[in-house]
């Protein structure tokens, strides 16, 4: 069967098999879709789905409060009144999210108390900095062999080199610095 068939109740489009792809041999699902009362679109709609969410699963998990590499990340100061965190990050990075990463941090350098502890909130300033970066640029490949020669037989070992330079470039990144106070209520 091929095309479009409307079945009477609901006056619905069900889509069948084309005879071309029946041929292979393998069973069609489309009879047992419909025995179940679920659509193709339906089925691909829930796929789709999970694949959203699965991949927002996945990437949640891998974000968190990182050290400070000299751009990006957070350092700790301590005080009379407490610890000081400076966060930088990106400046399209939300407060909300910038914030977490610096509860997270108070609770690993304050350690375990018994009560959460108190952030204030000092200053939330945007910047923009160039950033050196290091790019490899391959230059070639240069072949080196060794031969040897015993009693007529001889032996023969290559090794290929790669050769590239490394060039520093710079890309101007917008950033965001917020300063907040973790103390605890004691």
């Amino acid at each position: 069967m091929r095309g479009c068939q409307r079945e009477p109740p609901h006056n619905q489009c069900i889509k069948f098999v084309p005879d071309r792809w029946a041929s292979t041999g393998r069973p069609s699902r489309a009879p047992l879709m419909q025995a179940l009362g679920i659509k193709y679109r339906e089925v691909i709609n829930m796929r789709i789905h999970h694949f959203i969410v699965l991949t927002l699963l996945v990437s949640g998990c891998a974000m968190g409060p990182r050290s400070y590499d000299g751009v990006l990340g957070y350092r700790t100061e301590p005080l009379p009144e407490g610890v000081q965190v400076t966060y930088v990050d990106e400046a399209d990075n939300s407060n909300e999210r910038i914030l977490s990463y610096i509860a997270e941090v108070c609770d690993e350098t304050l350690g375990p108390t018994s009560t959460t502890p108190l952030i204030e909130l000092r200053s939330v300033s945007e910047f923009e900095q160039q950033v050196a970066m290091s790019v490899q640029i391959p230059v070639g490949v240069q072949g080196t062999g060794t031969s040897k020669s015993n009693a007529g037989s001889a032996q023969v070992s290559a090794v290929k080199n790669s050769y590239a330079h490394s060039e520093s470039v710079f890309r101007n990144m917008k950033l965001k610095k917020v300063v907040a106070l973790c103390a605890t209520d004691s």
